[in-house]
Formats: C-alpha cells, sequence, structure tokens
C-alpha cells in the first residue's frame, strides 16, 4: 500500500507527454501588435492637438495691458499687430519682447498668455529721478542715472522731489549721476530741516557733488563716497554752528565739507566789524588760511576740540581766494 500511495503522489507532478505546447509568435507579428497599439494612443492626441492649434478658439485677438500710464496702450496694441490672429499656444513670446522693451519708459515687461485668446502685457515703468541739464538738453533720468526720454525747454520738471543736475558738458557717467540721486535721497531724509529739499546738484569731479537748497541760502559740498550716517554728521555739525559762522561772516554762499576737521566757506561780506583778513587755529595746532576780501571770499573755519565750536581767530595779510 505504501508502494501505491508513493506511487501516486509522484504521477500527480510529472508533466504528461501530450500536454500542449505554448506557440511563441513571430516577430513581425508582435512588432506589428505593439505599433497598434502606440498608433492607438498618439493619433486621438495629434488629432486633438491639430484640432487645437487650427481652432479659432484659440487665435490671439485680445491685448490687455497692465501698468501703463506713459507707455499708450495703443502703441502697444500697433506693436503687436503682426502677431494678432495667430495660434495663441504658438506664439513666440521673445520677438514680443524685444520690440516693446525698445520704449524709453519701459523698465521692466512680463508677458502671459491667457488661454483661449488673450495676451496679457504687465508693464513696470521708469520713476524720474532727476532732470539732467546739459548743453545738449534736457533729459529724465532713471534711479540708475539712465536717460530716459529728453523733454522740451519749456516743459516742466515731472520729478516729483523736483531734483535737477546740472552737467553742461554732459561729461558725467551714469554712475555719477546714480550717485547724486542717491545722495539727494538721503538728504531728503535727514533730521535737519533745511536739508530735506535739494533743488540742484553740481558733478564738481567724479567723487564730489555740490547741493543746493529750497530752504537754504548757501551750497554744501561734499564727497559722493560717504555713508549716510556720515552724512548726517556732517550736515548736523554745520547747523549746530549756523549761528556763529552767520554771526562772524554774515551771508553764506558755499558750505565744503570736503576736508577732516575744517570748514571751507564762501561768503559775502563780514559782520561785528570782522573787516580784516584773517585765519583760524584749534587748541592743538594752528592752521593759517585766507578769511576774507572782496564781495565773495574763500574762508577756511578750523573746527574747535568740543563738539560745535571753532577754533580762536587771529589776523593774517594772506590774500583771500575767489570761490
Amino acid at each position: 500500500m505504501s508502494y501505491l500511495n508513493e506511487q501516486k503522489r509522484t504521477l500527480s507532478f510529472r508533466r504528461l507527454p501530450f500536454a500542449a505546447k505554448r506557440r511563441r509568435a513571430r516577430p513581425v507579428v508582435a512588432a506589428a501588435r505593439r505599433a497598434l497599439r502606440i498608433l492607438l494612443v498618439i493619433v486621438p492626441v495629434v488629432a486633438v492637438a491639430g484640432w487645437i492649434v487650427g481652432s479659432k478658439e484659440f487665435v490671439l485677438s485680445e491685448i490687455e495691458t497692465r501698468g501703463a500710464e506713459r507707455v499708450d496702450r495703443k502703441w502697444v496694441e500697433a506693436e503687436l499687430v503682426s502677431a494678432m490672429g495667430e495660434s495663441l499656444l504658438l506664439t513666440d513670446l521673445e520677438p514680443i519682447r524685444g520690440r516693446l522693451s525698445v520704449h524709453p519708459w519701459i523698465s521692466t515687461l512680463r508677458l502671459k498668455k491667457e488661454l483661449p485668446r488673450r495676451l496679457i502685457v504687465s508693464i513696470d515703468e521708469h520713476v524720474p529721478r532727476a532732470l539732467h541739464e546739459t548743453a545738449e538738453g534736457r533729459f529724465l533720468l532713471s534711479e540708475l542715472g539712465e536717460r530716459i526720454t529728453p523733454i522740451g525747454v519749456s516743459d516742466e520738471n515731472p520729478v516729483a522731489s523736483g531734483l535737477v543736475i546740472d552737467d553742461p558738458s554732459a561729461a558725467a557717467a551714469p554712475t555719477q549721476l546714480a550717485r547724486a540721486i542717491s545722495v539727494a535721497r538721503e538728504l531728503s531724509q535727514s533730521s535737519i530741516a533745511w536739508a530735506r529739499r535739494p533743488s540742484h546738484a553740481r558733478i564738481l569731479s567724479p567723487e564730489d557733488l555740490e547741493f543746493t537748497f529750497l530752504d537754504a541760502e548757501f551750497s554744501i559740498r561734499m564727497r559722493s563716497g560717504g555713508d549716510g550716517p556720515e552724512l548726517e554728521r556732517q550736515i548736523a555739525t554745520v547747523d549746530d554752528l549756523l549761528p556763529q559762522l552767520r554771526d562772524r561772516f554774515g551771508r553764506l554762499s558755499v558750505v565744503d565739507l570736503r576736508f577732516e576737521r575744517r570748514i571751507v566757506l564762501g561768503a559775502e561780506g563780514e559782520t561785528n566789524g570782522n573787516a580784516r583778513r584773517g585765519v583760524a587755529r584749534t587748541g592743538l595746532r594752528g592752521t593759517r588760511a585766507p578769511i576774507s576780501s572782496g564781495r565773495k571770499t574763500q574762508k577756511t573755519v578750523v573746527l574747535g576740540n568740543e563738539p560745535g565750536s571753532l577754533g580762536q581767530w587771529t589776523t593774517s595779510p594772506f590774500v583771500a581766494q575767489q570761490v
């Protein structure tokens, strides 16, 4: 019995000799089947894409311009007339960007397709920061000191701050003009009232600037490389000394802050009997400089040992130099 049982278990795992063998498909037939499956997927996609591209529902027919005040919307539409009627999906935006970017008032430009038929043109315009007065004409300047557009001689200054940069020879580089604009902005934030409204800037050299103010009778000459806190400290020093300076020298025309512990003045006349020429001295080291002679002369004031004080004055036969 055990032998028969063993045979039964063995026979159940044996492959019958007459079992049907699985036939393999020919390579050509298999390849055809795969190609058919791919076509069944691709053909509908291509058909739908072709319908979308050729459909009148997806042609460019609307231009929406955003953020434009000085840029005329009709000008934008005129520049894009050649793209109208084309498939919005196939429209290349780079040529459009190039055509629109030539406008002098456009600072940055963003283009966006909005299906089915609209192109959105978002414009950031330049903000004029100064009026550049040159022998060549008058030009509005951007924050970077670059020319935006010329304006007529009789046109009003559209700059919000009213700043004018005098540069008759038009020799100043954009970086110099940008620095003058930056310093003017720092002055407008000063804690000293008369310094908050600079009206004109003049570039004396690549490093030196001169500013006149609506609320001061004198101009300020300074180095253009100083930071905000240093500039504020210098302006505050002048403000502290103004009563003494006016008392000794009368009406001031120029206050030059480009020197260490010295203020070079341009003044009109003398007060308090100081009609003779004189020099200033400090308590530590004597310094001599011309004081006054003629209607508009150059004087050097040496700061004293205490903040807000001046050195002693003595007479001197030196002839004053014209500012």
